[in-house]
C-alpha cells in the first residue's frame, strides 16, 4: 500500500512540475516574441520617418522650384516689358498676376504637405493600434500549476488504493 501511495505522490509531483515547466516555456516565448513585436514596430516606425524625411525634402526642393522659376518668369517678363516699351500699370498686372500664380502654387504644394502629414499621423496611429493588438494576442494569461486538481487526484488515488486493499 505504501509503494502505490508513494507512486501516487510521485506522478501528482510530477504533474505539477511538468505544470510549471509548460508555463515556464510559454513565458519565455511570450517574451520573445513580446520583444519581436516590439522590434518590428520600431522598424515600421524608423521606415515611415525616412519616408516622411524624404517626402519633406521633395517638397522643399519643389517650393525652391517654385520660387526660381516666379522670380525667372518675373524678370523674363520686366525685360520683355522694357523692350517693347511697355511700363506701368500692365507691367505691374503682369507681375502681380505671376506672383498670384506662384503664391497658388506654393499653397497647392503646402496642402498638399499637410495633407501627407495627416496621412502619416493616421498610419502610425494604425500601426500603434495594430501592434497593442499584436502584444494582447502575444501575452496571453499564463496557466499557473493546478495544485488543487492535483491534490484532488491525488486524494482520489490514495482513498482508491486504499478501498482496494480493504477488499483484498
Amino acid at each position: 500500500m505504501c509503494d502505490l501511495i508513494q507512486v501516487a505522490v510521485a506522478q501528482a509531483g510530477l504533474q505539477i512540475a511538468n505544470q510549471r515547466q509548460q508555463a515556464n516555456l510559454q513565458r519565455e516565448a511570450q517574451e520573445r516574441q513580446s520583444e519581436a513585436e516590439k522590434t518590428r514596430f520600431g522598424m515600421s516606425l524608423s521606415a515611415q520617418r525616412l519616408q516622411e524625411q524624404q517626402q519633406n525634402v521633395a517638397v522643399a526642393k519643389e517650393t525652391q522650384n517654385i520660387l526660381v522659376k516666379g522670380m525667372e518668369a518675373q524678370s523674363t517678363a520686366v525685360t520683355a516689358a522694357g523692350e517693347a516699351g511697355v511700363s506701368g500699370v500692365n507691367i505691374d498686372d503682369l507681375l502681380t498676376d505671376l506672383q498670384r500664380q506662384e503664391a497658388k502654387a506654393r499653397f497647392a504644394l503646402t496642402q498638399q504637405a499637410e495633407f501627407m502629414g495627416v496621412a502619416s499621423w493616421l498610419d502610425t496611429q494604425g500601426k500603434q493600434f495594430a501592434s497593442q493588438q499584436q502584444q494582447i494576442g502575444i501575452n496571453q494569461p499564463i496557466d499557473k500549476p493546478d495544485y488543487l486538481g492535483e491534490a484532488i487526484n491525488l486524494a482520489g488515488d490514495i482513498f482508491s488504493i486504499q478501498r482496494e486493499e480493504k477488499l483484498l
